[in-house]
């Protein structure tokens, strides 16, 4: 809870500073005469694009996190067969 309470704090965080901070790179880059609207539209798109990385650096580790739990249930799976197995086998020889 800690961790994601984090999370939220420096997004909020981030999302209060990036607007007036893309602002400033853009007006030093760009000089002083780009005008508001115009600034704001580049800042907007900038801001888009990393938004879009950022969906895509997630999805792509949601990707690994799948595959790491169905590595890992079935695993689990022949692990569970593998005790079944020896489970019966016991059991018929404690039968005779």
């Amino acid at each position: 809870m800690v961790g994601f309470l984090r999370q939220v704090f420096a997004s909020l965080l981030a999302i209060c500073t990036i607007g007036p901070g893309m602002e400033w790179l853009w007006g030093v880059i760009v000089g002083p005469d780009l005008s508001p609207p115009t600034l704001w539209a580049i800042t907007f798109t900038t801001m888009a694009g990393v938004l879009a990385l950022m969906v895509r650096h997630c999805a792509h580790r949601q990707g690994i996190l799948t595959d790491e739990v169905e590595r890992c249930c079935k695993a689990k799976a022949e692990l569970e067969r593998q005790v079944l197995k020896l489970r019966k086998s016991s059991q018929r020889r404690s039968h005779r």
